[in-house]
């Protein structure tokens, strides 16, 4: 795994960052068990991407892992969670931890791939201890005029007055326009902790 995430045939990642002049040290094993071995409140930022696979690592997804991923944070750290996954919704789990530990979250579906080759659509949470973190992010909010010129509305826009009845327009450009949306709590999926975990309340059905 090493050899190849180094190799610049097939990345170019962690070379550019040597380019950059940015320190890159490469820890191998469980990454709940490495991060644990960090100092505290080290990290301006913490990026977890491990769900998009069927079988997800639900060790790197609970209560506990996530308290432990904010104490590695410096304060205003940030904690960034990559959830896309063609079966499970994790969006609830990790609203549920959130609330459980009184940390702030939003969410954005980034759908935005025309124009990028290679990219695809993703799903990401940013979790701050402090409410007032989040507004870097949500300042970056798109002006509507900005927004109607985004992917998917490019083209459509010019006749959504044909696709949505005028008295609804408005209440469909206030949900649909923000980027980042704070996470809802599904009553129907628990907390997950290291002693908990239900992948068949968060299966996606349809």
């Amino acid at each position: 795994m090493r050899s190849i995430a180094t190799n610049p045939e097939y990345f170019t990642f962690l070379r550019n960052c040597e380019k950059r002049g940015c320190p890159i040290d490469i820890k191998m094993g469980d990454a709940r068990l490495e991060l644990k071995k960090a100092t505290d409140h080290c990290y301006d930022m913490i990026i977890v991407d491990a769900f998009s696979s069927d079988a997800i690592p639900v060790h790197l997804l609970t209560k506990q892992a996530v308290e432990m991923y904010f104490d590695k944070l410096a304060p205003h750290g940030y904690l960034m969670i990559h959830i896309s996954n063609r079966y499970l919704r994790l969006a609830p789990v990790v609203a549920r931890i959130a609330q459980a530990l009184h940390v702030s979250a939003v969410k954005q579906y980034d759908d935005a791939i025309m124009g990028y080759f290679g990219k695809t659509a993703s799903d990401w949470i940013v979790l701050t201890k402090e409410e007032k973190d989040l507004k870097p992010l949500l300042a970056q909010q798109p002006s509507l005029e900005e927004w109607s010129k985004s992917p998917p509305f490019v083209g459509v826009w010019p006749i959504l007055g044909f696709l949505v009845p005028s008295e609804k327009t408005q209440d469909f450009i206030e949900e649909e326009k923000p980027l980042w949306k704070p996470l809802k709590i599904d009553p129907e999926v628990g907390l997950w902790t290291d002693d908990y975990s239900n992948l068949l309340q968060v299966f996606d059905w349809r």
